[in-house]
């Protein structure tokens, strides 16, 4: 099994730096852009517990405020498809494609079948 650093241990904004490559920052700021994604078909995966692999020393009132907006975050990005629907996974953490790939795996055939559907 791969090992997976901690986002809060290393400088996740710098590409170079995250496990994924992911320009974070410059993504954040092509997803502003977007006003409607209209009737696209979209599955949104929420966690039961956002930061299961928060540092020890963060409190749990504040790992709960983050989940809390997380979940908003979630709701808000539904709202930019009239055919969005989520999926609760409520035993996962935030890393769900780490913790739960088959749950990952389901989606993209639900979507698939969806699309198929058309």
């Amino acid at each position: 099994m791969p090992q997976f650093r901690c986002y809060w241990t290393t400088d996740w904004r710098d590409p170079t730096k995250n496990q994924e490559g992911v320009d974070f920052p410059a993504s954040q700021a092509q997803a502003q852009t977007i006003d409607s994604l209209g009737d696209t078909p979209m599955l949104v995966l929420t966690s039961g517990v956002f930061l299961r692999e928060a540092p020890r020393e963060a409190p749990q009132e504040v790992t709960a405020r983050l989940h809390r907006l997380w979940q908003g975050m979630h709701r808000e990005l539904m709202q930019q498809s009239s055919k969005a629907k989520q999926i609760l996974v409520s035993t996962s953490g935030h890393f769900i494609q780490r913790e739960q790939p088959d749950v990952i795996v389901a989606a993209i055939r639900q979507m698939v079948e969806t699309v198929r559907q058309q």
